[in-house]
């Protein structure tokens, strides 16, 4: 990405060009004439840096004091324009260019939710299935009952209807304490883990930090910036 940096020549005013759009900056008559229209250019490079570049041979900037053709600077380093010396503002280039943001850490807090809501909705069908064989041991005891498969046992052992009643007052005695257990634990499980979603699937802008919302994060990705503070979605 290219900046222009110049002087808006109606208005003697700063102006900044990215592409095709221009952002005015600053008091009227606040730049000098020797100050050119384009003065000087920074392009940004991989290191969070810049690399600034003269425009034009007759224009002057210096950089930490030091006038310059082409130099890389960050930002911080002190720029100034003309032979006057005229400063220029870093706090412009915030205004105007779009923070880039890396995304991909919100992969990992969105497939941790997933895996987590996941995990529970298993857990739960889990012990519903637990306690429907409380019932099927019920009914298997009533069917043989019914049909007189049961008789007591000639030599004198147990009837087996008593040992499927048994079971079946067992399983649903452990299935009631579980429910009563969870009663408590699994909505706060479950709070537990939207709360931390929520904590932690924001926007990486450090000046923004909004929730996301529960968009999935594919979905997410593919709006390549923050609704809320513009910052521009970088993904490797």
């Amino acid at each position: 990405m290219e900046i222009i940096v110049g002087r808006k020549q109606e208005t003697n005013q700063l102006k900044i060009t990215i592409g095709k759009q221009d952002k005015v900056c600053g008091a009227a008559n606040s730049i000098p004439n020797n100050v050119s229209r384009r003065h000087f250019s920074l392009t940004s490079d991989q290191s969070g840096g810049f690399i600034l570049k003269n425009l034009n041979p007759a224009n002057e900037t210096f950089v930490n004091g030091v006038s310059v053709d082409q130099k890389r600077v960050f930002k911080g380093d002190k720029i100034e324009m003309g032979v006057t010396r005229c400063p220029f503002n870093w706090q412009y280039i915030e205004e105007v260019v779009p923070t880039t943001v890396d995304l991909r850490p919100l992969r990992v807090v969105w497939e941790e939710y997933e895996k987590k809501k996941m995990d529970m909705e298993v857990k739960e069908r889990k012990f519903n299935a637990i306690k429907g064989f409380t019932g099927l041991i019920t009914m298997v005891a009533m069917v043989l009952t019914v049909v007189g498969a049961t008789k007591t046992n000639e030599n004198g052992g147990m009837d087996p209807r008593v040992f499927l009643y048994g079971a079946a007052l067992l399983a649903g005695i452990i299935a009631n304490v579980i429910t009563y257990m969870r009663a408590s634990k699994t909505p706060q499980e479950r709070k537990n883990v939207e709360n931390n979603f929520r904590k932690n699937y924001i926007c990486p802008n450090p000046k923004c930090h909004h929730f996301m919302g529960n968009q999935p994060y594919d979905i997410l990705s593919q709006n390549h910036a923050c609704p809320y503070c513009k910052a521009q979605y970088k993904e490797k």
